[in-house]
């Protein structure tokens, strides 16, 4: 995998670094470390599904998830977060049906919604979530697992 495989936009005023599209074809997605914020879309959409991907790795670099940035990647497994993220916006995993858990970073404080199919059974959420709303981890046959 190569810088090229990324659509990157860079924006100097705000040292903010967006990944604007993954073109590539690799299983596992390794985000350069100079991304700060995945934009939405940035891996599919709800006319052009993602049927590759099957992990996603953010670098310590990455602050900000647009809505849907991860939306209808069919095959992705696993998703690794880095620790530094802020906020994960509405409707990151739509259609990424083949996601069956993932581990809320420490520094995310509020989820209003997280849409997801019934295999999505577990989220590891932090000590540090301070407001859910009541329907955003609602589900059949959920395992709500709290801390690390």
């Amino acid at each position: 995998m190569n810088n090229k495989d990324f659509l990157i936009k860079y924006i100097e005023d705000d040292d903010e670094v967006i990944l604007r599209a993954y073109v590539g074809k690799e299983k596992i997605v390794k985000i350069p470390e100079s991304v700060t914020t995945i934009d939405k879309f940035a891996f599919a959409n709800d006319v052009q599904s993602n049927d590759i991907i099957e992990k996603i790795i953010l670098p310590s670099t990455v602050l900000k998830i647009e809505k849907e940035a991860f939306a209808y990647c069919t095959k992705l497994k696993e998703i690794i977060f880095n620790d530094e993220v802020e906020s994960i916006n509405f409707k990151c995993f739509v259609g990424c049906d083949s996601l069956e858990e993932v581990k809320i970073p420490p520094r995310i404080e509020t989820i209003i919604t997280f849409p997801r199919k019934n295999n999505f059974t577990k989220i590891y959420v932090n000590d540090n979530l301070k407001f859910v709303t009541e329907d955003a981890l609602d589900i059949y046959n959920e395992e709500k697992v709290f801390g690390k």
